[in-house]
């Protein structure tokens, strides 16, 4: 009788950067693109394939253009959340334990960094720009090229600021104060001094300067603690 084949690893694997805007887009794929071949078998022949595929442009203007802005609008998030990930996980050469994707309770923390610098968890913006726009701040309000972003990303990073600070006591019954850090990656940000009080507001590349600026907060062990407990959320376990 053979023994029954299982998998090697004894533990699945932490999320990787923008691993929900992949699922974002394979549902969108899979029940918004594809819809079109499951309800026209006729389109499944060779000939009539030939005819969509020429005639594709055609027919995502006309009915997939809102499904087609959505993925162009998911993947520039993506690799954003991709760049923003690469950058931080040269701060594990500091010492510092990096977290990405976070399930929350109906949303996620991109990216979490834990250092005896503090815990700060990151919100990624990625936007188009024109020529040298730049954004500015005023009392957490974003400013991009000059207009008033609609959906305020501070008030996002605050809200999950606030969220892991009480996950994490309720599961190591001590009290993590948590940085929230808005990064736009490519852009010049004017941030004023009401807004830093609130939350960090930076490309990524400035990050590093704030962050090195810290002073030593967490122990060791408070720093292997939090990244165990973030460790086991990433891993579906907690």
């Amino acid at each position: 009788m053979q023994t029954e084949l299982r998998s090697p690893l004894k533990d699945p694997p932490l999320r990787q950067p923008g691993q929900s805007l992949d699922q974002q887009l394979d549902d969108l794929l899979d029940g918004k693109v594809l819809w079109y071949g499951e309800h026209h078998p006729e389109a499944r022949s060779p000939l009539p394939w030939v005819v969509i595929a020429c005639l594709l442009t055609a027919i995502a203007a006309y009915r997939l253009s809102g499904i087609w802005r959505r993925i162009r609008h998911i993947k520039l998030g993506r690799e954003g959340e991709r760049v923003v990930g690469q950058f931080l996980e040269g701060f594990r050469a500091q010492g510092a334990e990096v977290f990405h994707d976070i399930p929350g309770e109906g949303f996620n923390l991109d990216h979490v960094l834990i250092a005896r610098q503090g815990i700060f968890v990151i919100e990624t913006k990625t936007w188009s720009k024109r020529g040298r726009e730049e954004i500015a701040t005023q009392d957490g309000r974003l400013f991009k090229g000059g207009r008033e972003v609609d959906w305020q990303p501070v008030n996002q990073a605050l809200a999950n600021a606030r969220w892991l600070s009480e996950w994490l006591k309720g599961t190591t019954r001590q009290v993590f104060a948590v940085q929230p850090v808005v990064l736009v990656p490519g852009w010049y940000v004017k941030m004023d001094a009401a807004t830093k009080a609130k939350a960090w507001v930076m490309p990524e590349k400035g990050f590093w300067a704030f962050f090195d600026r810290e002073p030593v907060k967490l122990s060791d062990d408070d720093v292997a603690l939090a990244a165990s407990r973030l460790a086991e959320r990433s891993r579906g376990r907690l």
